[in-house]
């Protein structure tokens, strides 16, 4: 019996290219695959099926919470996607973490132009809001976030509490359900970037 491989040189570089594949390496970057028992994963799939699941951790004061997704795939095996975190922050009570933005974000009117109206904080609930034309900021609004990067967020304000001549603080929700992740998404960008600092 003579010692041949088992795959050929093409064969072997062919290979090479497809796990040196940028396309292959990010799909593989972005999928976790969850390894148990074969009767926690039939636990684990049924509970996804039927309950809201959810991952939390916590850091330091803060303590975040990732829904989460399970599904089977065609080999039975579990996959695990995780969605984007709410972020919480303990004090004497626990509420929405809070970013305070370095440059603050105009609010800007359906038309395109901008308002008076500028966010200096933000959380997933709420935004503390200034005027810069020395005006009260108003009871409530419908103005566009206008995001970095990205086309603006369209959120209903309901001032909560008067801070200042010119500074106040709102009760916010984004005027469109998809509007919710997308400021989710704000806020883990913010931390992310507090976090590099």
């Amino acid at each position: 019996m003579r010692n041949e491989p088992l795959l050929t040189r093409d064969e072997l570089t062919f290979l090479q290219q497809l796990l040196d594949d940028p396309a292959y390496s990010a799909k593989s970057a972005h999928e976790l695959t969850l390894n148990s028992s074969p009767d926690t994963q039939t636990l684990l799939a049924n509970l996804g099926e039927h309950a809201q699941l959810t991952l939390e951790a916590r850091v330091g004061n803060q303590r975040m919470t990732f829904p989460l997704r399970l599904t089977l795939d065609e080999f039975r095996a579990l996959s695990l996607q995780l969605d984007v975190p709410q972020i919480f922050e303990k004090g004497v009570v626990e509420r929405p973490w809070r970013a305070t933005l370095e440059t603050p974000l105009s609010l800007i009117a359906k038309n395109g132009q901008a308002s008076a109206l500028w966010v200096q904080q933000i959380s997933q609930n709420g935004a503390l809001v200034s005027s810069d034309d020395g005006s009260e900021p108003p009871e409530h609004f419908v103005l566009g976030l206008a995001l970095p990067g990205k086309a603006f967020l369209s959120l209903r304000g309901s001032r909560v509490r008067q801070l200042s001549p010119t500074l106040a603080a709102y009760r916010i929700t984004p005027s469109h359900h998809s509007g919710i992740l997308r400021l989710q998404e704000l806020l883990v960008q913010l931390r992310n970037q507090e976090q590099a600092l």
